[in-house]
C-alpha cells in the first residue's frame, strides 16, 4: 500500500534505514518509508538534523531476515534533544550554512570523478578502436566455464551469519575493477560446507548482478589469491574463465564502457537494476589471442594509472567530508559543540 502526506519528513524505514527527507509537496510513498509530522514545538528542519544524526541508532534497531527494517514504533521511541523551538531554529539554520559549504565541496569532487571516468572511457575506447576493433565478439558464455549466482532466500540469511569463517563475497567487495577486503562478511564453516557448491576461488571473476548507489550493475573484479575459503552471495555472479583467457583482461572488458551501456540497456527492475546469468551469458565480449590480452592490459594500465590515483583520491575525500558532516550534525543536536551567533 502507500501513504500521502502533505507535509513533514519521510524516513526511509527499510533496506536502506535511516534516510531522511523533507516534504515540499503532498506525496506518497510505500510501507518502505514512515511519514512524521512534528508537533507545533518541534522545528522541522531541526528534527530532520535529529534523524539524521540518529541514522546509527534506527540501524542498530533493525530487524529482518531478507532486509533489515525498523517499525514505526522503533522509530517513535527515538529519543529527541529537548531544546525550546528558537534554538532549535538557530541549530537547524547554522547546520544549514554548514552542511551546504561541505555538499558544495563534495559535489565538486564528484564532478571531477565524472570527468576523470570520462577521459577513462575515451582512453579505452581509443585503445579499442587501435587493437580489438577487427575481433568479432562472442557471448560471454563462450569464454568462460561457467557463471553461476550464490544462494537464495532462506539459504542465507542475517541469521546464518559469524563474526569468522568461510568469507561471504558481496556488492561492497566489487570496487571499480579492484576486489576490495574492507567489506567484511562471514559465515561457520559449518554451513559453509552446506554451501560449497557456491564456493569461489582466486582467479574467478566477480560480476554485479544488482546495481545500487555504490556499485554499478555488472561491475566486474577478480578474487584474489590469499582471501581464504569464501561463496558468492546472490547478487553476485561468479565467472570461471577458459584456459587461455587472462583473467585480467575480462575486468577490463567486462568494465568498459561499451559493456557498461550494454548492461543497463539490459538491466531489469524498477527501483534497483539488475540481470540474471541468462543476460550475463549473452554479453558479447570481444577476446584476441593470448599475447593481444597482454598487450591490451599493459596499455590500459599504463594508461589509466595517474586517472585511477586522482579518482581515489577524490573518493578519499569525499569520504572524509562526509564523516565530517555526519559528525557536525551529531555534534550540533546534541550539545556538543557551541553554536556561533550569526552577526
Amino acid at each position: 500500500g502507500s501513504t500521502v502526506a502533505v507535509s513533514g519528513l519521510a524516513v526511509s524505514c527499510r533496506a536502506p534505514i535511516g534516510y531522511v527527507g523533507r516534504l515540499s509537496r503532498r506525496s506518497a510513498f510505500n510501507q518502505g518509508c514512515k511519514a512524521v509530522v512534528p508537533s507545533p514545538a518541534v522545528d522541522e528542519k531541526y528534527l530532520a538534523y535529529v534523524l539524521v544524526a540518529a541514522r546509527p541508532i534506527l540501524e542498530a534497531l533493525g530487524r529482518g531476515t531478507t532486509f533489515m527494517e525498523i517499525s514505526a514504533s522503533d522509530l517513535g521511541s527515538l529519543l529527541v534533544p529537548a531544546t525550546g523551538r528558537e534554538e532549535q531554529r538557530r541549530i537547524a539554520d547554522y547546520l544549514d550554512r554548514e552542511t551546504a559549504t561541505i555538499d558544495a565541496l563534495i559535489e565538486k569532487q564528484r564532478q571531477l570523478i565524472e570527468g576523470l571516468r570520462e577521459r577513462g572511457d575515451a582512453s579505452w575506447r581509443r585503445l579499442y578502436d587501435s587493437v580489438l576493433k577487427t575481433v568479432r565478439p562472442l557471448p560471454l558464455r563462450r569464454h568462460v566455464q561457467s557463471i553461476s549466482d550464490g544462494p537464495f532466500g532462506s539459504a542465507l540469511t542475517s541469521a546464518h551469519y559469524a563474526a569468522s569463517g568461510v568469507r561471504v563475497i558481496r556488492l561492497g567487495n566489487i570496487g571499480p575493477g579492484v576486489f576490495k577486503l574492507d567489506d567484511e562478511a562471514f559465515i561457520s564453516h559449518e554451513y559453509g560446507e552446506k554451501l560449497k557448491r557456491y564456493a569461489v576461488s582466486p582467479g574467478d571473476l566477480i560480476m554485479a548482478g544488482l546495481g545500487d548507489s555504490n556499485v554499478s550493475l555488472g561491475r566486474t573484479a577478480e578474487v584474489p589469491e590469499g582471501l581464504g575459503p569464501a561463496i558468492n552471495k546472490a547478487d553476485c555472479f561468479r565467472l570461471r574463465l577458459h584456459a587461455g583467457v587472462d583473467s585480467r583482461y575480462m575486468v577490463v572488458a567486462l568494465n568498459a564502457p561499451q559493456t557498461r551501456e550494454l548492461v543497463l540497456q539490459l538491466a531489469q527492475g524498477s527501483t534497483r537494476q539488475r540481470m540474471n546469468t541468462s543476460v550475463a551469458a549473452r554479453l558479447p565480449v570481444a577476446v584476441p589471442d593470448p599475447r593481444c590480452q597482454a598487450q591490451v592490459v599493459e596499455q590500459w594500465e599504463s594508461e589509466t594509472a595517474k586517472i585511477d590515483a586522482l579518482i581515489a583520491k577524490a573518493e578519499r575525500f569525499i569520504e572524509l567530508a562526509q564523516e565530517r558532516r555526519a559528525a557536525l550534525i551529531t555534534a550540533a543536536v546534541t550539545g556538543q559543540i557551541e553554536i556561533p551567533t550569526e552577526d
